[in-house]
């Protein structure tokens, strides 16, 4: 719902202001992925699509997942 989104938003938003991170025993999530950037700034998330791109370059873990995007 919008109300969970604006509400995970915004506790990421604090999180990250005060330079802290939000986790999850099921990874990412896709409510994180938006602020992904933010936590790891440019350079560690290219190395985390460097990682997947390496690991899985026909994309078939997760097909379609929206968490990183394709390098």
């Amino acid at each position: 719902s919008r109300e969970y989104t604006r509400i995970v938003d915004a506790a990421l938003d604090a999180c990250n202001a005060v330079g802290g991170t939000v986790t999850h025993h099921h990874g990412v999530g896709l409510n994180r992925a938006s602020h992904m950037e933010r936590e790891l700034g440019t350079s560690g998330l290219a190395v985390v699509r460097g990682i997947r791109d390496l690991l899985d370059p026909d994309e078939i873990m997760n097909p379609g997942c929206k968490f990183v995007g394709r390098s």
